[in-house]
């Protein structure tokens, strides 16, 4: 086991950002390499966060774009390769030094910024601001890493703005779903779209989504209730209430694991619940040595959780006179939310600057005990810094609501937009809102009105939007569904489980299908790649014939189908109108889905076709297909020696699997760490 929690938190850290570079890694060829859908090369000269390099490359290499892309191919994936060694040593405790953080932090953040619409989403940036804040405040700068001798020399002062970053994540993904208006989270009936409408729903999500409309009702309302008061437990002062937020959040994050492929986001949600934790056993007395501490703070705290719930939500029978089908509804409107943060917030930050301020004085006088000035001078330091980082991470909750950003109480965060805007754009302070509105949700005024659902409320109608691509095959000369790896396709395919894993192409095509190809780019690129016979692009999907040459595409055409899941037969799913039921007679338990035709999505586009190239150039998508490494190396200029040499170690690298090493090198050191 490990040492301590803050040796913990670094290690796990180290597991989570391991993980992030690993996935870049294997998808990087087909997803932004030169031959990829979005080549980095593209971004890095459109976009603004590394400018400076993009220029001195383009000096450098002069009007050449094939070899200016290439460059950029070897830049990203040494970049990759170093970012897995560095937090593998990270993560197996060999090395836990701040500036060893702050190098993968800014390793990752040059990965995402030239990753382009693969890489926006928000546990990106949410692992970025973890690394920001854990390099600067969290992890040791006077020593390389954490020995068993530190066992009691726990950090109080740098876990503050960690506590506070977990804080604002739950926080705001929370008040978010009720600010945003959305129906679904207003009549808590979120939960009986999400398992099926999810960007790729895991193995138990279609059993989840049979259970009783009452449970997933209520189920919601917890979730609210986690994500909106209980949040605030987690900048508590006292270490054991801390402790009842962190385990209500990991809960939260363990069931939506079980559910759903979200890649690493839950696992680090749970690291920084680690910080949450301090050496504190749960069976101490008071000061008068009789009564068990816990016999008091947990009635106090099951007696505030109800309060909570009361306040939050309302029980209710559908039917008073006959007293059947119960359900439970929000008592919360959006004007009372709006009251609550303008009231909660201010109050909140303003706290943990005073909780902050408290350990920072503790830590100051045990330094002055030690009679060393290098000691007291290095914790000030310290505690400016988490000062620092503490402000710029609060100035995101100013755009949260109008009246805070004029609230007198806001200026302490206030005090911080300039730092905070230096820092921005590379990630490091973030707002969050996860799941704002619920996407799939059907129509129901093309039913009977009379129609009604679970105690009262309009069926849940589940119209899933899926992206189904079609390609006419060379060999046979037919048209055939193209198969994915991980998104819903076939009817008859189970939901799989790939996280921590994120295959960044299965997810995209879920927020295309909520649009249109004329907002997506890159989709229309994809397609380009594979009528090019492009085998990066092709080894995304689950086409081994695509990925190995043997077969070839003529062309391809888009239709838009609604998908939802199958549904058992019971008396809550028969009142839902056009769903598939599971009979006795016609048991079909291997049909996982049901789908139905929406709409052509994207007409039939043949291989060389000019209007298509046309579209793609306008975009500044290169057409770089061949992906043999010998020609890719060949490609630099003869002045770059250097380059040539890293192109080559990065061939062999990829050919022979070498990234696999660090990895098990992590692992031993880890099961050596653990049985020491």
């Amino acid at each position: 086991m490990f040492s301590n929690y803050q040796r913990a938190f670094l290690c796990s850290l180290g597991v989570v950002f391991t993980t992030a570079f690993v996935s870049y890694y294997v998808q990087f060829p087909g997803l932004i390499s030169s031959s990829g859908i979005e080549p980095a090369g593209r971004a890095l000269r459109t976009g603004t966060t590394f400018r400076s390099s993009s220029q001195w490359l383009e000096q450098r290499l002069g009007e050449d774009k094939e070899t200016y892309f290439t460059e950029v191919d070897v830049i990203c994936e040494t970049i990759a390769i170093i970012g897995v060694v560095l937090s593998t040593m990270a993560a197996s405790g060999l090395i836990h030094h701040g500036f060893l953080f702050a190098i993968i932090t800014m390793l990752y953040c040059f990965l995402v910024k030239l990753g382009g619409t693969f890489y926006s989403f928000q546990w990106d940036i949410l692992l970025l601001e973890c690394g920001f804040v854990a390099s600067i405040c969290y992890a040791p700068w006077v020593r390389l890493r954490l020995c068993h001798k530190n066992i009691e020399q726990i950090d109080n002062i740098g876990a503050w703005p960690l506590r506070f970053l977990l804080f604002k994540l739950m926080f705001m993904s929370g008040v978010v779903k009720v600010l945003a208006d959305c129906p679904t989270w207003l009549d808590l009936t979120a939960l009986e779209y999400h398992f099926a409408t999810q960007c790729l729903p895991g193995p138990f999500a279609w059993y989840a989504h049979q259970l009783h409309p009452f449970i997933l009702r209520l189920s919601v309302a917890m979730t609210l209730l986690i994500e909106i008061p209980m949040a605030f437990l987690l900048i508590f002062p006292i270490s054991r209430w801390r402790r009842f937020g962190a385990y209500f959040q990991i809960i939260l994050q363990i069931l939506i694991i079980s559910s759903g492929n979200y890649n690493f986001f839950n696992i680090l949600t749970m690291v920084l619940c680690i910080p949450c934790m301090e050496h504190e056993k749960i069976n101490e007395t008071d000061n008068n040595g009789k009564i068990p501490r816990a016999y008091i703070d947990i009635p106090v705290f099951l007696a505030v959780l109800s309060w909570c719930f009361q306040k939050m939500f309302t029980l209710k029978f559908a039917d008073e006179y006959e007293r059947k089908d119960i359900n439970i509804s929000l008592a919360m409107t959006k004007n009372q939310c709006n009251n609550m943060i303008e009231q909660t917030v201010p109050a909140a930050i303003i706290m943990s600057f005073l909780f902050l301020s408290v350990s920072g004085i503790k830590g100051v006088n045990a330094a002055t005990k030690g009679k060393s000035i290098v000691s007291v001078l290095t914790t000030l330091f310290h505690l400016l810094t988490c000062f620092l980082c503490l402000g710029i991470l609060s100035v995101p909750f100013l755009q949260l609501t109008q009246g805070l950003h004029h609230q007198s109480a806001m200026a302490p965060a206030r005090l911080f937009i300039q730092p905070w805007s230096f820092v921005q754009p590379y990630g490091f302070s973030n707002g969050y809102g996860l799941f704002r509105r619920m996407t799939g949700v059907g129509n129901n005024q093309k039913y009977d009105a009379n129609n009604q659902g679970w105690a009262g409320v309009p069926p849940s109608i589940v119209s899933r939007p899926e992206i189904i691509l079609e390609g006419l095959f060379a060999k046979n000369n037919s048209w055939r569904e193209l198969n994915f790896r991980w998104k819903p396709g076939n009817v008859y395919d189970m939901p799989k489980q790939v996280a921590p894993h994120q295959p960044r192409l299965d997810w995209q095509m879920w927020f295309a299908a909520l649009g249109s190809y004329q907002h997506n780019p890159w989709l229309i690129n994809l397609i380009s790649r594979l009528l090019d016979g492009c085998k990066p692009v092709a080894q995304l999907l689950d086409e081994p014939k695509l990925a190995s040459g043997d077969d070839k595409l003529l062309a391809i055409r888009a239709n838009l189908y609604n998908y939802d899941f199958t549904r058992i037969d019971s008396e809550w799913n028969q009142r839902i109108p056009g769903v598939t039921l599971l009979t006795e007679q016609k048991r079909r338990r291997d049909q996982w889905w049901s789908r139905q035709f929406n709409r052509e999505y994207l007409p039939v586009i043949e291989a060389g076709n000019m209007s298509l190239q046309n579209f793609v150039s306008s975009y500044g998508f290169t057409s770089m297909c061949s992906y043999q490494e010998e020609d890719k190396c060949s490609r630099l200029s003869k002045n770059s020696l250097v380059g040539k040499k890293l192109c080559i170690f990065c061939s062999l690298f990829r050919r022979y699997r070498l990234f696999w090493t660090p990895i098990i090198a992590m692992l031993a050191m880890l099961f050596f760490n653990y049985t020491r």
